[in-house]
Parts: C-alpha cells; structure tokens; sequence
C-alpha cells in the first residue's frame, strides 16, 4: 500500500508550520513554552502527549500567531515525553487540557480518573506498520513469524486489533516488543516491521536514506482496524469551575 501523495503533501506542510511555528515560540526555557502573563488573560496549560513535533502543530501555531489570547486566554504548551503520563498532569492539576489518544485516555478513565474528553481533534489514524520489501511483509498476515515493534504504553491497540482480525497471537505467532522513540531498531534491522506515524517516524526514515519504493506499509484506515487518536480531555473538577474558558 502507499501512503496518499494528497496526505503526503497535507503533512510536510503541516511539518515546515510546526518547524517554523516552534522556532519562534522557543525560549531559553526547553521544557515550556509559553505565553507572556497579562492582566486578564484566563491562565491554561495544554499538556502534550510527546515532545514538540508535527502532530502538534496547530496548537503552536495559534499560539504564535495570538488567537488564544484574542479568545481570553494565557496559554501555556507543555511538552510531553517518555517519563510524562499527560492523564496524570491533568488529573493532579499540572495541566487543565492534556491530549493523548483515545485508546490511551479511556483505560485512565476506568481506573477512576476524573478525566473526561472534550473535543476529538484527528478524524482518522496516523499509525502505520512500516517495512522493508525484503523483509517479505506484503499484508498483515506475513507478520507471522516477524519481530514487529510498537511503543506500547496505550499505543499498541490498534496493532493488536490488527493481528487479531488476522488470527496472529502476539504472544506465539510473532515478536511483539517494545520500539524505541527512534528508528534505530528498523533501520538496523533488527525489527521486521515498525510503527510509524504518518506526520513522524515514516518521514524520519525517508530522511534516513530508505526509498518510499522500497518500503511495504500497512495503514490502519485501510485495514479497517484504526482508532480515533488525540483528543482534548480536561479535569471534570476544573471544567465544573471553567466551562467558557474549555469552550474557548
């Protein structure tokens, strides 16, 4: 399968706005970015699922350009990465707004967090299975017997759907182990097949040298196993207290 040239476009796009959007946000201070404090301005901070990155793009981009202080507010990005659970900085009052994917919210949800979702922001799935043509993988079903990576930590249920509509136990049939936050594993190959997302990974690999014709991919979307990804969710305490400033 190939990944949609329009999609393609739509995302290095997406990439060159997020690059040049967190250029110019970016202070001394790697850990926050933020905008400056006045007046009357309603204080937020934005919890992201992972470091800054083209999935984020928007929310810096409104940032640079001044539309959440046109709404009221004072928005503070926080970024994400291996060692932040954006569930736990809202639940503990860290952050009033986290994004994270669905998946991922719902089971933090069941253990008694007081989370809810307020606005879902990706329609369809960016994840991919990414491999190399001589690994042999032309549809799911040849990942029997391959070593397939995934982050885990709540990112894994739409591969685990997948091997589950093609009957493949991932405990028997194949290698199911954690992927590293690089492409190392692939590249080396010492992973036959590897998540990717489509606005992240699958680019940093065709940046690395490997040719988009020399790649086998395996979208969600069209396997029919996708699940919806990030969203808005909020403490429900804080938005009993704060529902214009969620709505803004």
């Amino acid at each position: 399968m190939k990944v949609k040239v329009q999609n393609v476009n739509s995302i290095l796009l997406i990439v060159v706005l997020a690059l040049v959007s967190v250029l110019a946000a970016c202070s001394s201070d790697e850990e926050k970015v933020a905008t400056s404090s006045s007046g009357d301005l309603a204080p937020v901070t934005l919890q992201l699922k992972w470091v800054p990155q083209a999935q984020f793009a928007g929310y810096y981009v409104a940032l640079e350009k001044g539309y959440y202080k046109e709404e009221g507010l004072d928005v503070t990005i926080a970024p994400g990465g291996p060692d932040i659970v954006p569930e736990q900085q809202v639940a503990n009052g860290a952050a009033q707004i986290g994004v994270d994917w669905v998946a991922s919210l719902l089971p933090h949800i069941e253990q008694g967090m007081p989370l809810i979702q307020i606005a879902q922001i990706y329609q369809e799935s960016g994840l991919l299975l990414i491999s190399k043509k001589d690994a042999g993988i032309t549809s799911p079903k040849d990942l029997a017997g391959k070593n397939v990576g995934n982050w885990m930590g709540g990112n894994e249920f739409e591969a685990l759907a997948l091997f589950d509509k093609y009957g493949l136990d991932p405990n028997s049939d194949l290698s199911f182990v954690k992927q590293a936050f690089t492409m190392d594993q692939f590249l080396s190959g010492d992973l036959d097949a590897a998540s990717a997302m489509t606005y992240n990974e699958y680019h940093v690999v065709l940046e690395s040298g490997v040719l988009a014709s020399d790649l086998n991919i395996i979208d969600m979307n069209d396997e029919g196993v996708a699940m919806l990804e990030d969203n808005l969710f909020a403490n429900k305490e804080w938005l009993e207290e704060n529902k214009e400033t969620a709505a803004k």
